[in-house]
């Protein structure tokens, strides 16, 4: 599986999909959406992925793990637009293992074509060392 890039047609679908913002225009595009949109972004991480472990081994490298969905979770929002007409990826640690770790970020977009994002988190009180249980050990 070679990645190949990603087509203007399968940006376009995503964009059509938010638009049409219905549960039947999706069933009746949805195998288009994951040849066009989906795949290549799982064609993407296994390309990516031999290069991003050598920055942290420990990133997660499943892409039903690392890939946005198409469909936003609209239960604790105002905004009930069903589809996303983005799609991102993020290389990073598990969630219980990502405080104070790098993250990559790569977005796709119609109008912002494809962003690629660093980051390094910091715990929420900003004291990422200091109440690092590691170094709690090694400290006498």
């Amino acid at each position: 599986m070679a990645f190949h890039g990603f087509s203007a047609e399968g940006v376009d679908l995503l964009q059509l999909n938010r638009l049409q913002n219905s549960k039947e225009f999706y069933d009746a595009h949805k195998d288009e959406i994951k040849r066009l949109s989906i795949r290549p972004f799982h064609e993407l991480i296994a390309e990516m992925t031999p290069e991003m472990v050598k920055i942290d081994p420990q990133f997660v490298t499943v892409p039903s793990r690392m890939v946005s969905r198409v469909r936003r979770d609209t239960r604790y929002t105002k905004d009930k637009t069903l589809y996303l007409a983005n799609m991102w990826l993020c290389f990073r640690r598990a969630r219980r293992e990502r405080e104070s770790v790098p993250a990559y970020y790569f977005e796709l977009h119609r109008i912002l074509g494809l962003r690629l994002l660093g980051r390094v988190g910091q715990r929420r009180n900003g004291s990422a060392a200091r109440n690092d249980p590691r170094r709690r050990q090694a400290v006498p």
